[in-house]
C-alpha cells in the first residue's frame, strides 16, 4: 500500500507544471527506503543515485524514465 501510494504521489508531483524538486526528492528518498526494506537493491540503489544527483533536470528524466518501466 505505501509503494503504490508514493508511487503515485510522485507521478502526480512529476505532472504538475511547475516541478518542485525539493518534494520529488522526498518522495524519491521514501521510495528508496521501500524498495530496500522489499530487497529491491537494484532499484533502491538507483534512486540512491538520483537523490544524490545535483542537476533537477538529470533527476526528473530519470526518474519519469524510471517509471515508464
Amino acid at each position: 500500500r505505501d509503494l503504490t501510494k508514493e508511487l503515485t504521489k510522485l507521478q502526480t508531483l512529476l505532472e504538475k507544471e511547475v516541478i518542485e524538486i525539493d518534494t520529488i526528492n522526498l518522495s524519491v528518498h521514501a521510495l528508496k527506503g521501500l524498495f530496500l526494506t522489499m530487497g529491491n537493491v537494484t532499484v533502491g540503489d538507483k534512486l540512491t543515485e538520483l537523490h544524490n544527483e545535483s542537476e533537477d533536470t538529470r533527476i526528473i528524466t530519470e526518474i519519469k524514465l524510471l517509471l515508464a518501466v
